[in-house]
């Protein structure tokens, strides 16, 4: 008979709950009809119907504001300079580093910030243009 530890449940728990946050691939457009007001999803992002899908496809997490707008951060696992584990974050000014994808969705499912000047609760700092150019990001 074998016993599973509090420890390997709330983990186990933690990757089932993390996983309904991912909806698969799909165009930004139709991510950002997927996604709730306050919410967040991760998809790999497709090419809209006119473009050939690419070899690689980008991670992304689509977050809906309070004003239902919608914003995708593209994710980016990188490697620790100082350990050279796994460094998981979001392409955006404020972003956290991770060591797993599921660390960072908790993190990001339990914070917000609030808008100085409207008082407003966020998921994610929006309102401070955060968004970082992605073009550079491989």
């Amino acid at each position: 008979m074998s016993y599973i530890t509090d420890q390997q449940q709330n983990e186990k728990n933690d990757h089932i709950e993390c996983r309904s946050y991912y909806v698969g691939p799909m165009t930004a457009k139709l991510a950002a009809k997927s996604v709730k007001p306050n919410h967040f999803i991760i998809y790999y992002q497709l090419p809209d119907d006119k473009n050939p899908i690419p070899y690689r496809l980008r991670l992304y997490l689509a977050y809906k504001g309070q004003s239902e707008e919608v914003f995708h951060f593209p994710i980016v696992c990188g490697t620790n300079q100082r350990t050279g584990d796994p460094s998981w974050s979001l392409r955006h000014a404020d972003s956290a580093t991770f060591p797993t994808l599921a660390d960072m969705i908790k993190y990001h499912r339990t914070y917000a910030y609030m808008d100085p000047g409207t008082g407003k609760v966020e998921t994610f700092p929006i309102w401070k243009n955060v968004l970082i150019d992605c073009d550079d990001i491989d």
